[in-house]
């Protein structure tokens, strides 16, 4: 079997206003469809990249922000809003961001 890697992802951030923020932490969310896009923008290996897709909306995202740390530290949670009338809290860093719910 041969072995299969990701050369090249790409997604584009929906057409809504308050719909990117970046965060203290590096990365910056955006909407992506119905998905939450976390991009850092450089990354040891090379040039920044898509580093997690958040799926769990049923229509589009709307809105996203980092949700900002009292001591000034890297955010660590994000908030997205949707078409579908819902809003999730994201928590984690980097690829391991899991809903909050």
């Amino acid at each position: 079997m041969a072995a299969i890697h990701v050369c090249f992802s790409s997604c584009g951030c929906n057409r809504t206003a308050h719909c990117v923020d970046w965060g203290r932490n590096g990365l910056v969310c955006y909407g992506a469809c119905r998905a939450v896009a976390l991009y850092q923008p450089q990354q040891s290996e090379g040039p920044g990249g898509i580093v997690a897709n958040l799926v769990a909306h049923e229509d589009r995202v709307n809105c996203v922000k980092w949700i900002s740390m009292q001591d000034g530290g890297d955010e660590t949670e994000l908030v997205s809003g949707s078409s579908d009338r819902t809003a999730i809290v994201w928590q984690g860093t980097g690829t391991k961001v899991r809903n909050a719910d």
